[in-house]
């Protein structure tokens, strides 16, 4: 398509002047911030012949970096607390750390971030104030303190680094250049920075933060440089990260009924033709006389929860009602095959007794039994039911009436999303008794989807939050037709007016890709708008 300069132009101040409009009128989604202060930091050193030494800085009001001209090395160590500032499932956007250097030598230097791979302590030494060099302090160092980080030392005098000076990945994460003047310095957003803070906000173990050094230039080129640590009196001094972030989506909950459930009976001797589809109870486990017990049960998750969720938890709750004393556990294991529920009832009887409960009814046409999926037509591959051998999760069930839950694991999460997103494949779950060595009964009688009380029903607790829709054609195109062009002026607007809130195509306003509208999504689209860019 062609576009005239003429009205390239218009375009261009269309789009600026409306957004102008916008900024006074409107609010825009925007991304979350935080600026964080350090939970610790450290400075370790060598001595003046550059031999590791055990010294710090670890209550010290300072930060040291850099050769000194007469006195070795120095390397800083600072970490932050992201997993107890920045909301988990957040997706990290920016980070940009800055620091106020206080003292330094009159040579420039690059100094560099590296992620640090093993933990590090902060203990009470301190160098004091004086001047870097000093034997009074400053930059010369202190004894080392109990659980102090040193050149030797990750934790004084405990436990050592693997490397001398520190563990760190040999690629820094960041460089900033740190002149000769005192004041604010700071370490742009990387994507290297960017994998740091997000790793540690999914995985809080694996932060331990960053060792600050330069290019450590040969003895007698003094170029280090004293920066104000947490310690530092004067808070605006003090180490700081600003994150930007997304906030995780919200996370909802639903509560799944079962929409079928059964069980499968065997004697000692085999497989018997039992059933309870339509009974009140579902039973697992070993009894003393009649065999093993195992229950079936399944939840319509694709009429529950919306397509396109991601799972994040779900917990099983039954209600077991009669069943032997003592703590015995509960596996659930995903089944491979479908299975049906039919009209047999063995009533509800005591566990075990002749006129039903626990000891089974004759199978109805559609049932389950230890021998078929559906009765009489339809076997299963193995005796007992078809099933993943790797348990979803397990549950302790004790002796006392009451409701037990199966807490959420990373087998049934993924379970409950494989069901979501291939409804065909949902099965569901069989119950299995884990029968400890010498125990001869085991079995437990929970209450089914039959039960009269409802408030004893089987329940699925699924946890669930919806990503960000994606832009099925391309960024900009806000009407669809597969290009970036003036007709899509109208729409972007009005996307940016309403934050995106429920607004058609507006999923493909967001042209710098960080999930939110804002102006900075604005110069990409006149970009594009004016190229007539094609989706193609």
């Amino acid at each position: 398509m062609f576009v005239s300069t003429r009205s390239k132009a218009d375009l261009f101040l269309y789009v600026w002047f409306s957004v102008a409009v916008l900024v006074a009128a409107a609010q825009v989604g925007r991304a979350d911030s935080v600026i964080l202060e350090p939970n610790r930091d450290n400075s370790i050193f060598t001595d003046g012949e550059d031999a590791p030494a055990d010294l710090s800085n670890g209550a010290g009001p300072h930060i040291f970096v850099g050769r000194t001209l007469f006195n070795g090395l120095r390397r800083g160590l600072v970490a932050f607390d992201i997993a107890g500032s920045i909301p988990a499932g957040s997706v990290i956007e920016e980070v940009e750390l800055t620091m106020h250097m206080s003292l330094g030598t009159t040579n420039s230097s690059d100094y560099m971030l590296h992620r640090v791979a093993s933990d590090w302590g902060e203990g009470v030494s301190n160098s004091g104030t004086g001047s870097i060099g000093s034997a009074s302090g400053g930059g010369g160092g202190a004894p080392a303190e109990p659980g102090d980080a040193t050149w030797m030392h990750a934790f004084y005098d405990t436990q050592t680094w693997t490397n001398l000076g520190g563990d760190f990945a040999p690629v820094p994460s960041a460089t900033a250049a740190v002149g000769t003047v005192v004041g604010d310095y700071s370490w742009e957003s990387t994507p290297a920075l960017v994998s740091d803070v997000q790793t540690w906000l999914d995985s809080p173990g694996q932060n331990h933060g960053w060792l600050i050094k330069n290019d450590e230039p040969p003895a007698l080129q003094g170029r280090a440089k004293r920066f104000d640590s947490r310690e530092h009196p004067t808070p605006q001094f003090r180490p700081r990260l600003r994150v930007t972030f997304s906030g995780p989506p919200p996370v909802e909950e639903v509560i799944v009924g079962a929409m079928k459930d059964n069980t499968m009976f065997a004697s000692e001797f085999g497989p018997e033709e039992l059933s309870n589809g339509a009974g009140p109870h579902i039973f697992a486990g070993k009894t003393l006389f009649s065999g093993p017990r195992r229950g079936l049960l399944a939840f319509d998750i694709a009429s529950s929860v919306p397509a396109g969720a991601t799972i994040v938890e779900a917990e099983l709750i039954l209600h077991m009602s009669l069943g032997t004393q003592g703590d015995f556990d509960f596996a659930l294991h995903r089944l491979l095959a479908d299975w049906g529920e039919g009209a047999s009832n063995s009533s509800s009887g005591p566990m075990g007794s002749g006129s039903g409960g626990g000891a089974g009814a004759p199978a109805e046409p559609g049932d389950a039994t230890w021998e078929y999926t559906f009765y009489p037509t339809e076997l299963w591959s193995q005796l007992g039911g078809d099933f993943d051998p790797i348990v979803s999760a397990i549950g302790t069930v004790g002796g006392a009436e009451g409701h037990y839950s199966w807490g959420s694991t990373a087998g049934m999460v993924s379970d409950v999303q494989v069901w979501l997103d291939n409804p065909a494949t949902n099965n569901g779950w069989i119950i299995v008794g884990i029968v400890p060595t010498g125990a001869t009964r085991t079995a437990k009688r929970f209450d089914s989807r039959e039960h009269p009380n409802s408030a004893f029903w089987p329940q699925l607790v699924v946890r669930y939050s919806m990503l960000p829709a994606q832009c099925a054609t391309c960024p900009g195109d806000i009407d669809g037709d597969g290009i970036v062009n003036s007709s899509d002026i109208q729409g972007f607007v009005q996307c940016l007016e309403s934050g995106g809130a429920s607004q058609p195509g507006c999923v493909c306003a967001d042209l710098d890709g960080d999930t939110t509208l804002s102006l900075g999504d604005v110069a990409g689209f006149v970009s594009a708008a004016l190229a007539s860019a094609s989706c193609d």
